[in-house]
């Protein structure tokens, strides 16, 4: 995966990594699918899958970071 990139997962603590979302992922990043996005004016992050924990505020209510997750998952589904 390219350097800086988050895995794409929702996980929680000490979980593998689902084999078909690491799949997903790499498909996002080849080059035909880069030029893709280009060309309709998509951002590759905006397809991308950030995982459950990156959603994590510290001091904050695991609701609230179920709703980010899910808000975000959400949006990002409707943009495919």
């Amino acid at each position: 995966m390219a350097e800086g990139r988050e895995l794409a997962v929702k996980r929680g603590a000490g979980d593998a990594p689902d084999v078909q979302s690491v799949l997903d992922q790499k498909v996002l990043e080849t080059p035909r699918t880069l030029e893709a996005c280009k060309r309709l004016g998509l951002m590759i992050e905006d397809l991308s899958i950030r995982s459950y924990d990156s959603f994590y505020i510290p001091g904050d209510l695991k609701q609230k970071q179920q709703l980010r997750f899910e808000h975000f998952e959400k949006k990002r589904r409707e943009r495919h």
